[in-house]
């Protein structure tokens, strides 16, 4: 037999190359979800060592409270209706609460609170402006800027110079009469001193007849 010519090019040669074994699929989903499984693991960990530190840290514990913009509210008093927002965790501590609390104060009108890391609370207050004094019952009142009731008048009040409110107690006995002569009263007021000339002399107001309020 005679011999077979063989090509000395490469391109004509078949290649013997043993097919490489495929890892199974299941053993590479296995580690994948073993693998990101740790990961996660470790993460939720730290997370849960991480919330369990800052909500028992003695470092976040409230031991100030600072407050500002009260004038007729002494910051003691303040303290005092706040006291038990001491000795919580600063970050988780419930302000809006808190806030409720001190808004049951009849001087204020309106607080913002602030944290201010690592254990203080700032406490800045809005007062109520008074710009009368109503009689109501036989008793003196102060009445704000709104008309609404702030608090007894008695000799602690006495450096105030404001104009007596007549009428609240005038009309059908409704309890919402009170509030609408007092907003009545209030806006009139309030009104008249941007004119000092006239204020100044502003002794007494009637708001008996709301359609018909005299000075």
């Amino acid at each position: 037999m005679s011999p077979v010519a063989v090509s000395a090019d490469r391109r004509f040669h078949r290649a013997h190359v043993k097919p490489a074994r495929r890892r199974g699929a299941w053993r590479t989903a296995s580690i994948g979800v073993l693998k990101y499984g740790l990961i996660l693991g470790l993460v939720a960990y730290a997370a849960e060592r991480a919330v369990t530190f800052v909500s028992t840290s003695p470092l976040l514990e409230i031991e100030r409270i600072s407050p500002s913009g009260n004038q007729r509210i002494t910051s003691d008093a303040v303290r005092s209706t706040l006291a038990g927002l001491r000795g919580e965790n600063i970050l988780f501590a419930d302000l809006d609460g808190w806030r409720s609390k001190l808004l049951d104060m009849p001087w204020v009108r309106d607080a913002t609170f602030r944290r201010s890391l690592p254990s203080t609370v700032e406490v800045v207050i809005q007062e109520r402006l008074p710009v009368a004094v109503g009689r109501m019952g036989g008793r003196l009142y102060l009445v704000d800027e709104r008309g609404a009731v702030i608090d007894e008048y008695g000799p602690r009040y006495s450096n105030l110079d404001l104009p007596i409110v007549d009428g609240f107690d005038a009309g059908t006995g409704d309890p919402r009469a009170a509030d609408v002569r007092g907003a009545i009263a209030a806006r009139l007021i309030m009104a008249l001193r941007q004119k000092p000339a006239v204020a100044s002399r502003l002794s007494q107001v009637d708001v008996s007849d709301v359609h018909n309020v005299t000075i």
